[in-house]
């Protein structure tokens, strides 16, 4: 019988081959000492079954990236771009030998450095490809240890890291939104094997095994897509028993903190996997995180207060609220003195724009985390 790990292995290595290994442009990046040892780690893997010296030679790799680091010899690659990819390997190599704790760990390394690539200005989109396929590895190493909470939650950064621009984009979503479903569908059997057990004597439980459970309320509507009015300006962290649209209850490790949820209308945030009718799980928060999906109310001077759904990016120096669709304004976030000049920048590079002054935005929280009722 195949072991799963091994077999898992070698489809994430296949896919790293197919989006980012056979471009001439990433080989450069890479740098040729990197490249081959990266080829002949992937040959004792693929053909050998020897993880341990795949891994050895990773080792390798990271020697040759930190004097690319430190200067010496560097002649146009990207030694940050190819430790993520050395990273990235040598979690498929420990994920091989079973070692799934550390294989994880190696991948969000890698998304890290992935990401850190795009930030610094050195990279080209594999950057962004590079992050997702980190992220997917990961919500592949949770959904075979059966987290599907935590492999939902992967899938969904990688779905965040996805850069629409990039040719490869539309075969990544795909992928993703594949394995989001199957992730659904492992939850909803296991809800059902839960309810067929239902009728069973209760087991007493140690109080060591007690789970501690969070109540989410469903406060009101949010819109993907243009911001919704928010009616008579209650704040929607003020909860109203009486004009609750649902509630449910979680436990703590799931909620990732969230104190309150909020119910989707509207489209535009299906390319993140968030669809009308959705309940969002929201975490209250101050200040937004970059690459997250925030609830913002937008507070105009003799207009309705509104609310929108949107992921969260810093770009020009500058913060711009965003759907995962096309055929909608992103916001910018400006200050009061900026404002006439964004306007007249953007208008000529014709690019549609919504500018709005940034007293005028108030963050409610960060979404933590999607519910999806099935009937």
């Amino acid at each position: 019988m195949p072991n799963p790990h091994s077999t898992l292995a070698n489809e994430i290595i296949e896919r790293w081959k197919q989006f980012i290994g056979t471009r001439d442009e990433e080989h450069k990046r890479i740098g040729q000492a990197v490249y081959s040892v990266l080829v002949e780690a992937v040959n004792c893997a693929q053909q050998s079954k020897d993880w341990g010296a795949a891994e050895q030679y990773c080792e390798i790799g990271f020697d040759i990236c930190q004097k690319d680091a430190r200067g010496q010899n560097v002649r146009g690659r990207d030694p940050t771009f190819s430790k993520a990819a050395i990273e990235f390997h040598y979690g498929v190599f420990l994920l091989g030998r079973a070692e799934l704790d550390s294989a994880t760990e190696y991948f969000q390394k890698s998304a890290y450095n992935f990401a850190h690539s795009l930030h610094v200005g050195v990279s080209s989109n594999s950057s962004a490809v590079g992050t997702c396929l980190a992220y997917w590895a990961c919500g592949k190493v949770e959904f075979i240890r059966q987290e599907w909470g935590k492999a939902l939650q992967a899938y969904q950064k990688a779905l965040d890291s996805i850069d629409e621009r990039d040719a490869r984009a539309k075969e990544l979503r795909q992928i993703l939104e594949n394995e989001i479903a199957q992730a659904c569908q492992a939850i909803r059997q296991g809800q059902h094997s839960q309810n067929r057990n239902a009728s069973a004597p209760p087991r007493a439980a140690s109080r060591s095994n007690t789970t501690s459970f969070r109540r989410i309320p469903i406060l009101a509507k949010i819109a993907a897509g243009m911001p919704l009015p928010t009616g008579d300006g209650t704040p929607f962290t003020q909860i109203d028993p009486d004009n609750l649209l649902g509630e449910f209850s979680l436990d703590e490790e799931h909620a990732r903190g969230a104190t309150f949820g909020l119910q989707i209308k509207g489209d535009s945030m299906r390319d993140a996997g968030i669809f009308d009718g959705d309940w969002v799980l929201i975490r209250p928060q101050g200040s937004p995180d970059d690459n997250t999906i925030i609830a913002a109310q937008i507070m105009r001077q003799g207009e309705d207060d509104q609310a929108t759904l949107k992921k969260c990016s810093q770009r020009e120096g500058h913060l711009f609220l965003q759907s995962m669709s096309r055929g909608h304004k992103p916001i910018i976030v400006v200050e009061q003195s900026e404002r006439e000049r964004i306007v007249r920048e953007y208008a000529r590079r014709g690019i549609e724009v919504d500018v709005c002054i940034a007293d005028e935005v108030k963050m409610i929280g960060r979404v933590v985390g999607i519910w999806r009722r099935v009937d």
